[in-house]
Formats: C-alpha cells, sequence, structure tokens
C-alpha cells in the first residue's frame, strides 16, 4: 500500500466550509459606504460563465530509501469549465458546472556517480513532464457577493467537486539509459498506476476562490479570482528504482490532485435583481 484514506482530513475540510459560509452570511453588504446617493445597486440572478484557469500542481509525494537521488516539481497545467450562477438570496448565490483538465507530474534528477564499466564521467541527469491524467470535474459552490460599487465587487466562493479521474490500466513508466561507445546500461525506472481501490475513479475533493467581479454595461461580468482545491485522495501510486551504482537509491511515490491558481471568467447575464445598499438585509 502506498498511502491511506483519512476520513478525519474529510471532516475537517467541510466544518471549515459550511462554519466559512455561515460567518460570510453575517457580514454587511456594503464594504465601503453605507450612504450612497444611489437607491441601489444591481446584481445578476442568473449567469452562465466560461472560465479558464492556469493552475500549479503540488509535486509527486516520495519515499526514499537509501540515497536520495530522486526529485519531483510543481508543475503547471489548466483547466476549463462552463459554469451556471443562480442567485438564492440577497447577495449569494450557487454555482454548477463541468469541467475538464489534465493533471500533471515531475520526476527529476542530477548527479554525479561511479558507474562500473563506463568511462563517461558526465553528469546524471532527468527532468521528465508527463501530461497524461484526463479529469473531469462536476463542481458546485455557494458564492458571496460584496458590492463595493457598481463597477466592481468582490467574491468569496466554498464548494466541492466531483472528480473522474481516467484510469490508465497498464500504468505509466519512465526510464533512463546511460552509455559510452561500448556498453549501455540501465540506471533509472518508475512505474505510477492509477487502478485497484485505493485509487477511486470518483471522488470528491474541496475548492475555495477568492476574487473581483467586473460589471459590464449590461450587467454581464469578467471575473477573475484566485483558486484552490484540496484533495484528501490520492489519484495513483507506484515506484522508482536506481540500478548499477554503487549503492541503493529505491522507494516509492504518490500523486494528488491539490493545486492553487489564477481563474478568468467571462459571465453571462439572463436575469438581474436590485439590492439595496442602505439595507442590506432587505
Amino acid at each position: 500500500m502506498y498511502g491511506k484514506y483519512n476520513p478525519t482530513s474529510v471532516y475537517k475540510a467541510t466544518t471549515a466550509a459550511i462554519t466559512m459560509l455561515l460567518w460570510l452570511q453575517f457580514i454587511p453588504l456594503q464594504l465601503v459606504s453605507q450612504n450612497s446617493d444611489q437607491p441601489y445597486s444591481m446584481v445578476f440572478e442568473k449567469q452562465l460563465r466560461f472560465s479558464l484557469s492556469p493552475i500549479v500542481y503540488n509535486k509527486l509525494q516520495l519515499q526514499h530509501e537509501g540515497e536520495v537521488l530522486l526529485g519531483s516539481r510543481n508543475t503547471i497545467s489548466w483547466e476549463a469549465g462552463i459554469h451556471y450562477y443562480q442567485s438564492i438570496g440577497n447577495t449569494m448565490g450557487v454555482n454548477m458546472g463541468f469541467g475538464w483538465g489534465m493533471v500533471p507530474s515531475n520526476l527529476n534528477f542530477h548527479f554525479y556517480a561511479d558507474v562500473p564499466y563506463l568511462t563517461n564521467d558526465s553528469p546524471h541527469e532527468l527532468n521528465h513532464y508527463e501530461y497524461f491524467i484526463h479529469s473531469l470535474v462536476f463542481p458546485i459552490s455557494f458564492q458571496k457577493i460584496f458590492i463595493k460599487s457598481e463597477k466592481l465587487f468582490y467574491s468569496v466562493e466554498l464548494g466541492a467537486r466531483l472528480n473522474r479521474i481516467h484510469r490508465f490500466e497498464i500504468g505509466l513508466g519512465v526510464g533512463y539509459n546511460i552509455s559510452d561507445s561500448i556498453v549501455s546500461l540501465r540506471l533509472f525506472d518508475s512505474l505510477l498506476e492509477n487502478f485497484g481501490p485505493m485509487y477511486p475513479r470518483k471522488f470528491l475533493s474541496y475548492n475555495m476562490k477568492i476574487g473581483l467581479i467586473k460589471p459590464t454595461r449590461k450587467l454581464n461580468a469578467f471575473h477573475c479570482n484566485l483558486v484552490a482545491n484540496y484533495s484528501p485522495r490520492k489519484i495513483g501510486g507506484g515506484w522508482y528504482k536506481f540500478s548499477n551504482l554503487p549503492y541503493e537509491s529505491y522507494g516509492t511515490m504518490e500523486l494528488g490532485i491539490n493545486y492553487v491558481g489564477i481563474e478568468v471568467a467571462y459571465g453571462l447575464t439572463f436575469a438581474k435583481r436590485p439590492v439595496f445598499q442602505s439595507n442590506p438585509r432587505n
């Protein structure tokens, strides 16, 4: 086994999200002035949003035995989605939709070592990126909007999403050979798999967004958010091993889908509603 599912992590993440959402209900709507000359502001009641997110995924989690030679870096990928927003209160709403992206990983090493039978004294190095796992997501989130002015809103979103991960049945291997003019030897092998009960194809993760909304004259809107996703589940695990070295180096690895990034979106508004700034409880 490469790791275990921890239900306590799910409970803590869910409790924190619900607490934050309830707390946001009591924050005043108007952040700047409660004495606006305008009787109200307009906000969107129904909106269809198209989003694109450059995101930075977590590293592979490596467990080493012997010499520590292998490393992993954070990797950049993307996610695209379509979301429907429906207002459920004065400045509260629900987002539902679907999206698609790719989960990447990185393996790297750079070291010098004497290898038997070889006269090549160059460094041994690898910097391998994989973009192989397709991820289909179905998010739902609650959104709180804060009206700074008619031309600028603030926003906080908390939610969960169902992840559906593409399964590769034969595993994904990486190999590295070293050679000179006479001899060629195997130096490195690794294998990453994501089948079996340890890595379910469908599972929940939790996300949060904080950002700005810039309405247009027709109350369509540009959205820009900082986003974060946390998953207590891993989506794959495997092993690695170095060979033909004067010492041992091997271990295990696991891949998760935690990430941070930036989401940009454009929303088409189909219905709008007034919000009274002087009395946000109405």
